[in-house]
């Protein structure tokens, strides 16, 4: 008869630690500000230090040590004012540095800043009025009951005219 109690001790990789020892948590901290990605952390411990990690042991190393937040894979989700500057000089025209600017401080999608016209610009009251691009909004014609995409001028299937619609 088989003893089955002793199987999950049998399924488990030897050699592999389950923690980077406290000693290198730094060195992988400072490893990852240097731009190191985990699988290339895990191998510079492996040839220069003799250890066996895997790339989520320097993972969970980090999201200990508070450098990666848990579920941001390691990249940040948004910019800071030096980066948005750093961006602005690295422009090369004024309508690159204008772009970089409104999508910043505006918080809109690339689509929404090409689609402002100077109509839209009121600087008077120093406001900029922006045509939402993803409404989902369902036009349809109401001759045949077709759908119509925001841009139709004229309607696919009976070929009535879309402007007096909407």
């Amino acid at each position: 008869m088989v003893d089955v109690r002793c199987w999950p001790g049998r399924l488990k990789k030897p050699g592999r630690p389950r923690a980077i020892p406290a000693k290198l948590e730094y060195l992988v901290a400072e490893l990852y500000h240097r731009g190191y990605g985990y699988r290339a952390i895990a191998g510079i411990l492996r040839q220069d230090y003799g250890l066996n990690p895997h790339y989520s042991s320097v993972r969970k190393t980090l999201i200990r040590l508070g450098e990666v937040r848990r579920g941001s894979h390691g990249m940040k989700t948004y910019l800071e004012p030096g980066d948005v500057e750093l961006m602005e000089k690295c422009a090369g025209s004024a309508r690159d540095k204008l772009l970089i600017r409104l999508l910043f401080h505006l918080g809109c999608r690339v689509s929404e800043v090409l689609a402002i016209k100077i109509s839209d610009v009121d600087f008077e009251r120093t406001t900029i009025t922006i045509l939402h691009l993803k409404t989902r909004s369902m036009l349809s014609c109401p001759h045949c009951k077709a759908r119509l995409a925001r841009r139709h001028r004229f309607c696919p299937a009976c070929g009535a005219e879309t402007s007096s619609f909407y």
